[in-house]
């Protein structure tokens, strides 16, 4: 079943259990406090210190994690059930040259449905300025909303979109290429054109334009790696958790397969095109954990570097994925005692990761 639509709504008054580990290597550190039900933290890269911060149900929060301070600077109005909500955020390229911010959000206004805006952020007086909707699509289900969206190092920008929901995705839209649902897109926010030229299916009318990757369940955190290729964190179902590595025009395989395991047949391993189905680098099942949420490769200076992290949001494991392209190998990191919701990093190198019961914002420190 679904993740957040089992997890979220739980009533977290109760007293928070600290945060616990039981790797002498790796140590965590809260550096803010109170951020009911965090989604996403993005930092900017002229002030490697502060962040802004997005909470589920609408906040948008001007954080200094050196100094443990945060402020409230936006509220936009979510539907929140569920997995709605304002899900992401992300600072465009030239931040420190256009002031441009993007937010993925469900509006509480009219259909259900996806909004990516475009806003302007002024340091000077702290205020958000709505300048566009990039995009709009509507949604079925409160759940499976998707979350993350990132800029590659190509300038474009990336937005993750679940299947819609609810279970068993009853309207197949994993593997409905005319929907954006149930994969990621690429959008171009700098030219006239918002769908980019080079996205692989602009010159085939049976299918969305702006789709870059197809057969996703619910992609709720990935990241875009430097020579382009993505790194998705795909909530399973039932049993079966994983992690894919995927490149323009993948299909990743739901909802025919979940993680590597057929549950659909006739278990074809290619899809209605003929294109072979790309299959998982790791997968977990549920013993281990329930949900899993995608985090970053990490870069500062300590033994994992290079390495990406990622967690699970039920059990609050960490594990290190290395070697993706060749050898595909997971070290378990930690055992923390939260519901890890997002993993971020700072300019610097310096990582980050979030307990959404709590409302905290934990630094990662590395020993080694």
């Amino acid at each position: 079943q679904s993740w957040v639509v089992s997890v979220w709504p739980i009533d977290y008054t109760t007293p928070v259990v600290e945060a616990s580990i039981v790797e002498s290597e790796v140590a965590i550190q809260p550096v803010l406090t109170g951020l009911s039900q965090v989604t996403d933290v993005a930092f900017f890269p002229q002030n490697p210190s502060i962040a802004l911060v997005t909470l589920k149900e609408g906040d948008l929060v001007l954080a200094n994690v050196a100094k443990g301070t945060s402020k409230v600077i936006h509220s936009v109005n979510v539907r929140s059930s569920s997995e709605q909500g304002l899900l992401s955020v992300a600072l465009h390229p030239n931040y420190h040259e256009n002031s441009k911010v993007y937010l993925h959000r469900t509006p509480k206004s009219g259909k259900a449905r996806t909004e990516i805006s475009e806003y302007t952020f002024s340091f000077q007086n702290q205020r958000l300025e709505k300048q566009r909707v990039l995009f709009e699509v509507e949604q079925p289900y409160p759940n499976h909303n998707g979350g993350a969206i990132r800029f590659g190092t190509d300038g474009q920008l990336y937005i993750g979109l679940g299947d819609g929901g609810w279970r068993n995705d009853p309207k197949a839209n994993g593997q409905n290429f005319e929907t954006p649902l149930g994969g990621i897109l690429r959008l171009n926010v700098d030219g006239e054109d918002i769908i980019p030229l080079d996205n692989p299916f602009v010159h085939d009318d049976t299918i969305h334009d702006a789709l870059w990757l197809t057969g996703l369940r619910n992609p709720w955190k990935f990241s875009v790696l430097s020579d382009g290729s993505i790194i998705v964190a795909d909530v399973g179902q039932n049993a079966w958790e994983e992690v894919s590595v995927a490149k323009k025009g993948d299909n990743l395989g739901w909802n025919v397969w979940e993680g590597d395991v057929c549950v659909e047949d006739p278990c074809d391993k290619t899809d209605a095109r003929g294109e072979p189905f790309v299959f998982p680098v790791h997968t977990y099942d549920h013993s281990e954990g329930q949900s899993i949420t995608g985090g970053v490769v990490l870069s500062g200076k300590h033994k994992y570097s290079g390495k990406y992290i990622f967690g699970d949001f039920m059990s609050g494991k960490v594990w290190v994925l290395s070697d993706w392209n060749s050898k595909p190998h997971v070290d378990f990191l930690a055992q923390l005692e939260i519901n890890i919701s997002m993993f971020a990093q700072d300019p610097l190198g310096t990582a980050y990761v979030s307990d959404f019961g709590s409302g905290t914002l934990y630094r990662l420190e590395f020993t080694k």
